[in-house]
């Protein structure tokens, strides 16, 4: 249902205008018919169930909580008895997103200040149990008041973790932003508020690199569920980025949640030090390990990279012959910590890779083709040997030629044909 300029909803806000319109409702300017304030009015257009008890609990969530970097819910109520209005506070600026098209990237003092504010909304919302979800540039609000005041939006997906908050079952598809989701949200996994810290410090990784890390590309997306970040870069023409912002970023986009800042207030602490330049070196994170969705057919084959790429995110050149491994794993054993560990383990000395959650192989470069052939057999007989019959491997000598680029790793281009070969024999049979 569409409102109209000149209609009073909830009793008491006149529509003025559409502000914009999304899949699921559009969003009004109104004003207070007696006090004469501005008003938002969301108004939700598609009625399924799940979407009306998802767009009634936004309210009551969101309506307990205060902060100055949230928007603040005024009312709620049904319109012509059928349509969920939520009316909300009325913030005249733009969007990070906006503000990200006009400029590319931000100084990165500018960019601290930022998501320093966005953390204190979160820290506010994880206090009151809630996630949020699908943070993006999208969803934050910049004012044009002085000093600027940063305003979190979009409730749409918040999550309670009250565990007596009724339920609301999944609409299908993922819930969220691929391309700024924390892994364990890609993959099904219990989430906490170390999915948001993470979904921030993507943000931070645009604002003072000016771009993503990975393609927006659903390969490259799954790729983030098994590898480290590459460092960011500030553009040309940009000073150069802090160290300690530098790994504070890398830090809190751990594959492994435990390797982040647990805390949205502590990561907010740390990025303040480094502002103010009090900052300690960070602690190096412990190596990344595979996050495995509790399904393999929840994920599609996705190309990561382990080790291969040095600090600048350029992979090495192949210049010896290289033996390939490619073993296709049942999901249930790597859902454990201890077979990921010996995967970890076996391809250490190598250049590890993994497919989603499901596929693994491993690249080692060796003086002879038949040193190659040799080690990758080991490899495979290892495999099997832990594994037994649940799993498939398969293996190969690559031709020198082929190079394993960024772009592959990323998965914004198609795989070597060696390769692809490969995984498309562990599909048969």
């Amino acid at each position: 249902m569409s409102l109209l300029p000149g209609q009073l909803v909830l009793d008491r806000y006149i529509v003025e205008r559409q502000l914009g319109a999304g899949g699921m409702g559009e969003v009004y300017r109104g004003r207070h018919s007696r006090l004469g304030f501005p008003v938002a009015l969301k108004v939700l257009s598609l009625l399924r169930g799940d979407y009306f008890l998802r767009f009634e609990r936004e309210a009551e969530m969101m309506a307990r909580i205060r902060h100055p970097n949230i928007i603040t819910i005024l009312d709620y109520g049904i319109v012509d008895q059928k349509t969920p209005c939520i009316a909300m506070e009325f913030v005249d600026g733009e969007t990070l997103d906006a503000r990200i098209q006009a400029r590319g990237s931000l100084p990165w003092t500018e960019a601290i200040e930022i998501l320093c504010s966005m953390l204190g909304g979160l820290e506010a919302i994880h206090r009151a149990n809630v996630l949020h979800r699908d943070l993006k540039p999208a969803n934050v609000m910049l004012t044009n008041d002085r000093p600027e005041v940063v305003k979190l939006l979009d409730f749409g997906i918040a999550k309670s973790l009250d565990p007596s908050a009724a339920k609301v079952t999944a609409t299908g598809g993922l819930l969220g932003t691929p391309a700024y989701m924390a892994p364990e949200q890609m993959i099904g996994n219990e989430l906490d508020a170390r999915c948001d810290v993470y979904t921030t410090a993507m943000i931070g990784y645009l604002l003072v690199s000016g771009a993503l890390p990975f393609a927006d590309h659903p390969r490259a997306h799954f790729a983030r569920c098994s590898q480290p970040m590459p460092a960011p870069v500030a553009p040309s023409g940009r000073p150069e980025l802090p160290r300690a912002l530098v790994q504070l970023l890398l830090h809190a986009l751990a594959v492994e949640p435990n390797h982040r800042p647990p805390t949205a207030r502590l990561f907010a602490e740390e990025l303040r030090s480094i502002a103010d330049g009090t900052a300690r070196p960070a602690a190096a994170s412990p190596a990344p390990t595979a996050i495995v969705p509790p399904s393999a057919a929840a994920v599609p084959p996705t190309v990561v990279q382990g080790e291969l790429l040095d600090g600048m995110g350029v992979p090495p050149r192949p210049t010896q012959p290289s033996g390939l491994v490619v073993a296709r794993l049942p999901p249930s054993r790597l859902a454990r910590s201890e077979e990921r560990q010996w995967l970890s383990a076996l391809v250490a000395p190598a250049r590890g890779y993994v497919f989603g959650g499901t596929f693994w192989f491993c690249v080692r470069t060796h003086a002879t083709e038949e040193d190659a052939e040799r080690l990758a057999k080991q490899l495979v007989e290892q495999i099997t040997e832990r594994f037994g019959p649940t799993a498939k491997a398969a293996m190969s000598v690559l031709p020198q030629k082929v190079e394993l680029t960024a772009g592959i790793l990323s998965g914004a281009t198609a795989l070597p044909e060696p390769i692809q070969a490969l995984v498309e024999q562990l599909a048969i049979g």
